[in-house]
């Protein structure tokens, strides 16, 4: 049985506490690893043959999850490199090569995952460089023959000493984070290569022979979780399209002629008429229930809430 209330005040909140049944669904959460940093690889140091490679890293990758009563979170699926990773710049000067571009990731690599293990959770962001040249993205890498002066491919050579990070991925790349229990609000915790689950070992010599190689990698960031307070279940006008995740703290507006339909992560319904504006607010497990508070800041509400 349900009741319908109307509210059509500014400021007005309406506060939705569910049954324990309702209490006891996951809610959806969006987890998102940002870093930057840079990684530097140099072979044959202090000859006429060195050559250098580097990364500027820059990445975002993003996870949806959900998270049960008892702070469990559990993923929904792999996650997505929204940017980066970042851009390459290689020089080989007994060759005339220098070049620099996006740094171009491996047609194999994986999408990046979120493991979760109790509270810890372990985010990555690319998996896997190209190493050998198949994507073309290191075909600028042109130069000239010492000698002869006849022209020089150099993009095996850039791919190959890019990809001295790729053995160490996509640990060296992730980062394995403690979250606060209860998670009550979105939270962001700085990451750095610390926090990685393993290290770029300093030298890369194994990858070239007998050959000296020498690399390293430093980046830092942060972790940023953030529990969904509803769901969009209704969409008319042209408002936030059906599907879409609102976030704890989140404002919701709708403009002329639309209207939206909320599901709160305690379950029930609110309805936002046109030109509204609410704001999405959650507090802590109580008693077997969680609170969900919509705040209506400007236009009409109607929430549906189990008695």
């Amino acid at each position: 049985m349900s009741r319908l209330a109307r509210a059509a005040i500014a400021f007005v909140a309406v506060a939705l506490l569910a049954t324990p049944v309702c209490a006891l669904a996951d809610v959806p959460v969006t987890v998102q690893f940002d870093g930057s940093g840079n990684f530097n690889a140099t072979n044959m140091p202090g000859t006429e043959s060195q050559t250098t490679a580097t990364l500027a890293l820059d990445w975002t990758s993003v996870f949806d999850a959900t998270i049960a009563q008892d702070g469990t979170i559990t993923p929904t699926g792999l996650g997505t490199l929204t940017k980066g990773p970042g851009t390459f710049s290689f020089a080989d000067p007994s060759f005339s090569v220098s070049c620099s571009g996006p740094a171009p990731v491996a047609a194999f690599a994986s999408p990046p995952s979120l493991t979760v293990n109790g509270s810890s959770i372990t985010v990555q962001s690319v998996t896997a460089f190209d190493s050998d040249g198949s994507s073309g993205g290191y075909a600028s890498c042109q130069g000239t023959a010492p000698g002869g002066g006849l022209p020089f491919d150099g993009s095996g050579e850039a791919a190959s000493n890019v990809g001295t990070i790729d053995p160490s991925l996509p640990d060296a790349l992730s980062a394995t984070v403690q979250l606060p229990s209860p998670l009550t609000g979105p939270v962001t915790l700085p990451v750095t290569n610390a926090n990685a689950p393993a290290q770029v070992p300093p030298s890369c010599a194994d990858q070239f022979g007998d050959d000296a190689c020498n690399m390293s990698l430093s980046w830092s960031g942060t972790v940023t979780v953030t529990p969904a307070c509803a769901t969009v279940s209704f969409s008319d006008g042209g408002a936030m399209p059906v599907g879409s995740t609102v976030a704890i703290g989140q404002t919701v507006s709708t403009g002329k002629g639309q209207r939206l339909e909320l599901t709160t992560a305690d379950g029930a319904v609110v309805r936002i008429g046109p030109e509204s504006q609410v704001v999405c607010q959650a507090g802590p497990f109580v008693a077997g229930k969680r609170a969900i508070t919509i705040k209506l800041i400007l236009g009409e509400i109607w929430a549906a809430v189990s008695d």
